[in-house]
């Protein structure tokens, strides 16, 4: 343990709680994990994405040192990482999300504008869409903790579990699993995104963007509406409602208002009743969190 967190410079953080440490140094603690093995090998995904400025270049400098002693392998679409790192590049022009029997998904930031860098382009016109990148709430590595996630992979595995929950509600509802029907009732019924969004480029934001209840609707047209309630007006409620009292820690992240999207398990709940959509597709359930420093 003392060898891997001084290769990457966090020998006087050693007694230091994850959550106490900055953007830059959990990414360190990361690649001190996949150092303990000793690999000759090492393969880093997106390894600077989420850091600022100086975090990326102190990064920068700690992988080219690694590097001098094992083989690194660098998946990025940074090519400022590839300028600064790389000895050889190979450019991979294919992804699995241009195919045409794929759902390929974009990422829009908390204001509803689309990230610069998510996917779009004439490749995915027509099977794509969008939903929310930043903001969302997600466990972090190695302290059980959370706090809040961005990126097209964030995206990604929101509208992953939002198809998941379709095909449980059709087995539920004695229909047979179809995920196809549910990947083309979410394209029908995504939304399109305006001008500002798109930044004047409408092919950024694919089919358009995530909307939920009304393909639930489409999918599910003679769903009864879930009986009248009152939604529940705080976490607490909400929590109590899915029958875990426990709430996440004070003062932490909360997720991010964007329009035509529910900013709190009331608003969720809320618009659930309205498109007749069952109340426990969005139950709360916090994540329980515990805090170790990261020597031990």
């Amino acid at each position: 343990m003392r060898r891997v967190l001084a290769e990457v410079d966090l020998t006087d953080q050693a007694r230091t709680k994850v959550r106490k440490l900055s953007g830059g140094m959990r990414q360190r603690l990361s690649l001190a994990q996949a150092l303990l093995g000793e690999p000759h090998l090492l393969i880093l995904d997106e390894p600077t994405v989420g850091l600022d400025p100086e975090q990326r270049m102190m990064f920068r400098a700690l992988v080219s040192r690694l590097g001098e002693s094992r083989t690194v392998v660098l998946s990025t679409h940074q090519t400022e990482d590839v300028a600064a790192l790389c000895e050889r590049v190979v450019v991979n022009s294919i992804a699995p999300a241009i195919l045409p029997g794929v759902l390929a998904v974009g990422a829009h930031r908390a204001d509803g504008a689309m990230f610069l860098y998510s996917n779009h382009g004439p490749a995915y016109a027509g099977h794509g869409l969008t939903t929310l990148g930043e903001a969302v709430l997600g466990a972090t590595p190695g302290d059980g903790g959370i706090k809040a996630q961005k990126g097209t992979c964030v995206a990604v595995a929101l509208v992953t579990g939002i198809a998941a929950l379709l095909v449980s509600l059709q087995r539920r509802l004695g229909q047979p699993a179809d995920p196809l029907a549910v990947r083309d009732a979410l394209l029908a019924t995504a939304r399109p995104c305006t001008p500002d969004q798109s930044h004047g480029e409408p092919m950024r934001c694919l089919n358009g963007y995530l909307d939920l209840p009304a393909a639930t609707a489409r999918l599910f047209p003679d769903l009864p509406p879930a009986p009248p309630e009152p939604a529940p007006s705080s976490v607490e409620q909400a929590c109590a409602a899915a029958g875990n009292r426990s709430l996440p820690p004070a003062g932490g992240p909360s997720p991010a208002t964007v329009a035509g999207q529910p900013s709190s398990p009331a608003q969720a709940t809320t618009q659930a009743h309205d498109a007749g959509v069952p109340a426990a597709l969005f139950d709360v359930r916090p994540i329980r969190r515990r805090d170790r420093p990261i020597g031990d």
